[in-house]
């Protein structure tokens, strides 16, 4: 399922993608509600900046000029 598939699937359904504000609210590898709108991160559901950032070491580093969403994996990147 690809990020635009899961975020149709969840607003359809009157939800949206999950959204992270600090560590303690991840724990597993999922689609966020995270996308790279040209300059900046921002949150799906309400178009806000991206504040709190753990991503892996080396990212978001535009792999193949395709990195325009956001996952979460297990161990928090």
């Amino acid at each position: 399922m690809t990020w635009t598939d899961a975020q149709t699937y969840c607003r359809t359904h009157h939800y949206d993608l999950a959204t992270v504000q600090n560590e303690k609210a991840f724990s597993g590898y999922a689609w966020i509600g995270l996308y790279n709108d040209v300059n900046s991160w921002r949150w799906s559901y309400n178009e806000e900046s991206l504040v709190f950032q753990s991503w892996a070491l080396g990212q978001p580093n535009n792999y193949g000029l395709g990195e325009a969403c956001a996952t979460i994996s297990p161990d928090g990147t």
